[in-house]
């Protein structure tokens, strides 16, 4: 776990952050309380009826609430863990070039936004920050991942304007100035920057990680198996035999796309581009420019995390990142070799405010 950065410590999350997510929670909890405790009676009743009639007796509606209050507590005291693990690793830090804001605990999400890409910084609150008297503010850039997790939510007033006043004077003072120059003397038709690159930055230096390979894998088995029990219940398969050999056929075929889809991906970063191709049945080939990209998100779902791998996502500002590229099933410490590239290939080319 990383700890807390010099910007962070001097400008820290509100001890009321807890109270905001730990609210929603218990309304969340009671919900789906309700819903274990519908679905558990109905499935009891089913199974014990059997056509008789049963008297709700008082012993056993006591035994009931007691279970459901159970069940209550439990969501509540997990979430509870959960909500403390979460801000424990919580970190932010307004570095000479990016904002760095990394979040979550089964998986983690890092975003790097340049100062020059920052299209706006805002200040917000909704009801139940209202209530509690702190804010949230939202750094955004052209790209979508920037609006979803770019943004430092839970801290009180004055530390939300040192904030926003810190950004807002990187972005008017620092590094972009000189390239806000540049920009308005280049002609209207952009020239894409060379980039110097100090080594090989592609996937046969940058290869699938085996676990990764071995995720596949597992993550294809659990597809087929759910696919064949869809196939048995639509088409009224009650054989074994059936069963198996569908699973199988299905198996097969999530298998074999993948490792075609892994023998023929490929990604290299040029002299003024990055450029991707990716081939199964039919071939694509990607082509982003260094001076379009906007963000660079070491993303780890859950079952990377367990594997220990990630992915590098290197975004545009084409809608709905369209143009954005993933670089998958990475080492951690070699992710973050290729994120910290990015970060120069970006500070080297020092595009426009919209990137384009």
């Amino acid at each position: 776990m990383e700890s807390s950065s010099v910007f962070q410590q001097q400008n820290p999350l509100s001890s009321k952050k807890f109270t905001k997510k730990f609210i929603p929670v218990l309304f969340r909890a009671l919900f789906l309380t309700f819903v274990a405790s519908i679905f558990g009676t109905t499935l009891f009743w089913s199974l014990t009826s059997n056509g008789a009639t049963h008297q709700l007796e008082w012993s056993s509606l006591g035994k009931f609430i007691i279970d459901a209050v159970g069940f209550y507590l439990l969501i509540v005291i997990g979430y509870a863990l959960y909500i403390r693990a979460y801000i424990k690793r919580y970190y932010y830090d307004a570095g000479e070039q990016f904002i760095t804001i990394k979040k979550g605990v089964f998986a983690p999400t890092e975003i790097h936004v340049q100062y020059g890409k920052i299209q706006d910084v805002y200040v917000d609150q909704d009801i139940l920050d209202r209530i509690l008297g702190i804010y949230d503010v939202h750094i955004a850039s052209a790209t979508f991942m920037s609006g979803i997790e770019a943004h430092i939510d839970g801290v009180n007033k004055d530390v939300a304007e040192r904030i926003k006043n810190t950004l807002l004077g990187k972005i008017t003072n620092g590094p972009t100035s000189s390239a806000h120059v540049q920009t308005e003397s280049m002609p209207s038709s952009p020239v894409t920057p060379s980039v110097h690159l100090s080594r090989e930055i592609s996937s046969s230096m940058y290869p699938f990680d085996p676990m990764f390979r071995f995720s596949v894998f597992i993550s294809s088995l659990l597809y087929a198996l759910v696919a064949t029990v869809f196939m048995a219940v639509f088409l009224h398969a009650s054989s074994l035999a059936a069963f198996l050999f569908w699973f199988v056929i299905v198996y097969v075929l999530l298998i074999s796309y993948e490792l075609v889809w892994m023998k023929n991906y490929f990604f290299s970063f040029e002299k003024d581009m990055i450029v991707i191709r990716s081939k199964v049945i039919g071939s694509t080939e990607k082509h982003v420019p260094y001076h379009t990209i906007q963000d660079v998100v070491l993303n780890q779902g859950v079952v990377a995390r367990l594997f220990g791998i990630g992915s590098v996502i290197i975004q545009n500002a084409t809608a709905g990142g369209m143009g954005s590229i993933v670089l998958p099933g990475q080492p951690i410490a070699k992710a973050k070799e290729i994120v910290e590239v990015v970060r120069g290939i970006i500070g080297q080319t020092q595009g426009s405010r919209t990137g384009l």
